[in-house]
């Protein structure tokens, strides 16, 4: 559960519902998550990453990209165009979606795995490997320019 809604945790009990301890990390989180059903959270990229399956529930499009808030729709990212899994409006299309990722074993869907990789060329593990070098050929250039 997002830290910010730990205080309201007995609103969301349900049968069935298990929520990790409040300190469990989002690597944890993710490591051990199948799928992710988000808003409009940034932190799922990391998610996405790991090519899981991610579903944007986003039942208050209206009042978010109104101006109320600091994102304005398609700004740098819009999650229709962008996104890394379906979004839906409506509590029915969100429970459809889910009904569809698990009937597809929790793997993220082909249409959206070529999107992954349009945004991150390399899925591997050299991600920093690639920022240092990447930093020191700068620094390289720049000295020389100084």
């Amino acid at each position: 559960m997002h830290p910010v809604l730990q205080s309201a945790k007995a609103e969301f009990t349900a049968p069935n519902v298990t929520f990790l301890p409040a300190d469990t990390s989002y690597r944890e989180v993710y490591a051990q998550s199948n799928c992710v059903i988000t808003d409009y959270s940034s932190a799922v990229f990391d998610f996405a990453y790991l090519q899981k399956p991610i579903l944007y529930a986003q039942f208050d499009q209206k009042r978010f990209f109104s101006g109320e808030h600091s994102c304005v729709k398609g700004d740098f990212f819009d999650y229709e165009r962008d996104g890394f899994g379906k979004v839906t409006t409506t509590l029915e299309d969100t429970l459809d979606a889910l009904t569809e990722i698990l009937a597809a074993d929790c793997q993220m869907d082909a249409f959206y795995i070529q999107r992954l990789h349009q945004a991150f060329p390399a899925l591997d593990q050299s991600n920093s490997n690639r920022i240092y070098t990447h930093c020191q050929q700068f620094l390289k250039r720049s000295s020389i320019r100084a």
